[in-house]
């Protein structure tokens, strides 16, 4: 009898040892792999920095991409937008249910992710800005050759427009030769935004040398998205 009673505890004892293990288990099987990544103490605690730091970076850049994609981007682009916004919230997802070496992998790899659209679209700018500078440049040579250079004609000549396309041709390619030198260094939202105070001189300026108001209305609606970008705005919520 009394061997049945303490087998009886231990059996008790047993049930209230495993069932809550087999809860345990089944509750980690709805995770994925990567949530069930095991560190210490030390790893988990520097994970949750990482962690933090990373979701409110990748989410301003996120931000910042989704305005220029939907000014310039292409399907391929608005797809791999879509797919790294995507993996922003599985990550962020892991870090709210505080498993945070598999936030912090996660979100290392969206940064990857958020960098190489950055990349593709700093050369997009780069190439867009130095388009619209040799344009302005080149209006501006039109307007001097056609300047007359007798005495006595300067002050009824284009002096004052000329000198001021003069100077924001100057600014204009000094913020695309920083935007290129970012661009090298792998700063490529730095970058982009030296491209756009370019972009702003040239376009103002190819707008000022127009021959007639009814041109100048045409090129500033020709580079109606490119102002509104350069505001980081959308043309679509403009519209």
């Amino acid at each position: 009898m009394k061997r049945q009673k303490f087998n009886t505890v231990l059996f008790i004892m047993a049930a209230f040892v495993l069932f809550p293990t087999v809860a345990f288990t089944e509750n980690t099987e709805k995770d994925t792999e990567e949530d069930q990544l095991t560190g210490s103490y030390l790893d988990i605690y520097h994970a949750k920095e990482i962690s933090t730091r990373l979701g409110d970076s990748n989410r301003l850049q996120l931000y910042r991409l989704k305005i220029m994609v939907a000014n310039f981007g292409d399907g391929d682009e608005k797809s791999k937008l879509d797919t790294t916004s995507e993996n922003y919230k599985e990550a962020m997802k892991s870090m709210y249910k505080r498993h945070y070496l598999a936030s912090e992998k996660k979100l290392t790899a969206n940064r990857s992710e958020i960098q190489s659209m950055y990349a593709t679209l700093a050369k997009k700018y780069r190439e867009k800005t130095a388009e619209v500078l040799n344009r302005t440049a080149d209006r501006l040579v039109e307007i001097e050759l056609s300047e007359s250079v007798e005495p006595g004609a300067f002050a009824n000549t284009h002096a004052k427009l000329i000198s001021r396309a003069r100077i924001s041709l100057v600014v204009g390619y000094n913020q695309l030769s920083m935007g290129e030198a970012e661009e090298g260094n792998t700063r490529y939202p730095e970058a982009i935004s030296h491209f756009r105070v370019a972009r702003f001189h040239a376009i103002h300026m190819l707008a000022a040398m127009a021959e007639t108001e009814e041109d100048r209305k045409k090129i500033l609606d020709e580079f109606k998205v490119d102002l509104m970008d350069i505001e980081n705005k959308t043309a679509e919520k403009e519209s």
